[in-house]
């Protein structure tokens, strides 16, 4: 699949309230046309960057989506996580392989994400006293 099929499978399964390609470039902030020039090619780090934020996805699943139906952030947690969770407990090592935070379309490292994870943690702790 190329970019463009990507992320057409990304706004159909995520967005489709966005009614067309050029309200969907409008809405994350492309020029006009820029979708087409990714059936062969692949969008600038900048772009990338746009279109992973935009998507909640890393830019790797802009790049390298396979599948033919995108599955949403939820369901690419490890079974019994939801994202609500991420404000409780968390019940699996930070170093599973399906949990990866990111900031600005660049994935946080191993540090940067337990220092989150802690902070949810103490936020979670307020709010329960």
């Amino acid at each position: 699949m190329s970019v463009k099929d990507n992320i057409i499978t990304l706004w159909k399964a995520q967005r489709p309230d966005i009614p067309s390609i050029r309200v969907l470039e409008k809405e994350i902030g492309l020029s006009n046309g820029a979708l087409n020039y990714w059936t062969h090619g692949n969008p600038s780090g900048k772009q990338l960057n746009k279109l992973a934020d935009f998507f909640n996805v890393s830019p790797d699943d802009i790049l390298d989506l396979d599948r033919d139906t995108y599955m949403k952030a939820e369901d690419k947690l490890p079974a019994g996580l939801t994202f609500n969770d991420l404000t409780k407990k968390i019940t699996v090592p930070l170093e599973h392989p399906k949990i990866s935070l990111s900031l600005d379309g660049q994935e946080l490292t191993p540090e940067q994400q337990h220092s989150i994870i802690e902070l949810l943690r103490s936020f979670k702790q307020v709010f329960d006293d």
